[in-house]
């Protein structure tokens, strides 16, 4: 399973330019209806270190929804 990120509409171009920085690309993004923005990614990105430190530093207000199925690739589990 790769990642999704769902962010609260006012802070989604501050997220994008923060992965676009790390030269992180999502496969996919979606603007949904509710207004909030998802940004898809695919296993191998969701697992490499530094895609998780940009991940882990976005700031929770930010965050639409805050959730991890399956444990990685925010934990050491595989």
């Amino acid at each position: 399973m790769g990642a999704r990120i769902r962010i609260k509409p006012e802070h989604a171009e501050a997220t994008a330019a923060r992965f676009t920085a790390g030269s992180f690309h999502p496969i996919h993004v979606e603007y949904r209806p509710d207004g909030n923005t998802s940004f898809w990614f695919d296993r191998a990105t969701a697992k490499k270190p530094a895609f998780i430190e940009i991940v882990r530093a976005l700031p929770l207000e930010w965050w639409a929804i805050i959730g991890v199925v399956g444990g990685a690739p925010f934990t050491d589990q595989d």
